[in-house]
This record gives structure tokens, sequence and C-alpha cells, in this order.
């Protein structure tokens, strides 16, 4: 079982896709097929949680199930063992690639996780600057930038997250909440 949360704000559906592979990256595995979970309660970015499961059993049938927490709505896929899965070569040939390309991935999820925490921030501070325009001026800007350079080091995110919290934004907020 692995747990992930919503990724996006009001989202009213999961879209499970399920790939069979030894990297951390889809792009390097095999696409088995996907499936869509449905009446999501619309909230904040990261506040409904789903678990996924797989189970495969004895005559090699691969079950993927998902279910949300909060609903307990489930949606679940059998993939058959002949269903475009890949052959024990490729298996051994994935292996390799995973050990020869560790370190890399290791740090290309580093950055992409950075990245995520940095959007997560941005939305928290978007979630409480109650229209402010200042704020969200600054917000907006932040996104333009990840938008703009979405394949920027590990260290450039570092910085501009870094320039981002150090930005008085908080205080405004905090101003305004004392103000009402």
């Amino acid at each position: 079982m692995k747990e992930f949360r919503t990724t996006v704000a009001n989202q009213k559906a999961i879209t499970c896709k399920v790939f069979e592979g030894e990297r951390k990256f889809q792009k390097y595995s095999n696409y088995l097929g996907e499936f869509v979970l449905e009446g999501i309660e619309p909230a904040p970015v990261g506040k409904n949680a789903y678990d996924v499961y797989l189970a495969l059993d004895a005559d090699g049938v691969l079950t993927v199930r998902e279910i949300e927490r909060h609903t307990g709505k489930k949606c679940e896929m059998r993939i058959d063992k002949a269903k475009d899965r890949i052959s024990c070569r490729d298996i051994q040939a994935m292996l390799n690639d995973e050990e020869r390309f560790r370190e890399t991935d290791r740090k290309e999820l580093e950055r992409l996780e950075l990245k995520d925490e940095f959007l997560e921030y941005i939305e928290e501070v978007e979630c409480n600057a109650n229209g402010n325009e200042e704020v969200l001026a600054e917000t907006e800007k932040a996104r333009k930038w990840l938008q703009d350079n979405r394949k920027s080091s590990h260290d450039d995110l570092e910085q501009k997250f870094e320039e981002f919290k150090n930005k008085p934004l908080w205080r405004i907020i905090q101003r305004m909440q004392q103000t009402r």
C-alpha cells in the first residue's frame, strides 16, 4: 500500500496510471493501463488522501486498487499477465539501468520534491491571502518563474524558494487578519 494526496486544489477525480519498471520515473517504465476514481470531494491541495494497493496472484494477474480515505470510494483494475508485460530479459535490463542511473534519478527526485514543496508553499500563501492583491501578485510571479523554468537546477530552485520565503508576505497576511 502507498498513500498519495491530491495535487490540485478542488480536484474531483484521481487518475491512477499503472507502470512496471525499476526506475523512479514513469518515462523509463512500461505503461500497463489506467483508471479514474471520480466523485472526490473538492478540497485544498493535499487534503484528500487515497491509498493504492497492488496484489499479484499466482497466475501473474496484477490487481491495482485505489481507495479514497474520506469517502471510502474505490476503483480497481486487473492486468492480465500477457497484456503488454515485459519479458525477463527486459526486466534484467531495467534492473541494470536502475543501478546505473540510481544517483541521477535520486538527484532528479530531490529536485522535483523541492519544486513540489515550493508549489505547496505558494498554495498555502494563496489560501491565506484573502484576496490581497500584493500577496497574490507575488505568488503569481513565483508560479510564473516555476512555469518558465521547469528544468531549473536544484540550486536555482532552492535559491528562488528561499527568496520567496523571505518576502514579507506572512507579515502582510497577519496584518490583514489583525485588522478584521
